[in-house]
């Protein structure tokens, strides 16, 4: 996997192995980031971070700050790792817990908010209290398998594009 634009891109990094995390293809990070346009000093949450990607590609496009939330012991390990080697620590903070739980230890809020859990984990609570921590005027974007629609009690949808067997949504507040 590598960065695909700003500051550090070219970079590589790896994606965790196994079966409970699925990287974000770069075809569909590259069409997130084409959506949500210039993030230049934007909180950035990445809420179910995987291999750490959209965090390290929003903080190579001037994000912050930029904060990369996972759950999975062995994912975690590996977006650290990713995170040490792409020697960009000050710049992602990463954290291992649920999201839920996580939103409850913290009052911040964010700008853009990028939510890609696995697909059969899509939860409308986990989606309803990550709506509460976004700004005013901020994007809130949902990755999830295009056989569903998401809605989102409280926010907007503003548009959606699939990719084969997977969507992007994106809502606003």
């Amino acid at each position: 996997m590598k960065i695909l634009a700003g500051n550090f891109k070219g970079r590589r990094f790896e994606a965790p192995h196994g079966h409970r995390a699925h990287p974000m293809s770069e075809q569909i990070r590259n069409a997130l980031f084409n959506a949500l346009g210039d993030v230049k000093n934007k909180s950035v949450l990445d809420a179910y971070a995987g291999s750490g990607a959209v965090a390290f590609e929003a903080a190579s496009r001037g994000a912050e700050p930029v904060f990369a939330v996972e759950k999975d012991a062995r994912v975690f390990k590996t977006m650290k790792t990713n995170r040490d080697n792409l020697e960009i620590e000050p710049l992602v903070q990463v954290s291992r817990a649920n999201i839920s739980s996580w939103l409850e230890k913290t009052t911040r809020n964010f700008n853009v908010i990028v939510a890609d859990p696995p697909f059969d984990q899509l939860s409308e609570e986990h989606l309803a209290k990550l709506a509460t921590r976004l700004e005013d005027g901020g994007v809130l974007a949902i990755s999830h398998s295009s056989d569903i629609g998401v809605q989102v009690e409280g926010l907007t949808n503003i548009s959606s594009n699939e990719f084969g067997n997977a969507k992007l949504s994106f809502f606003t507040k």
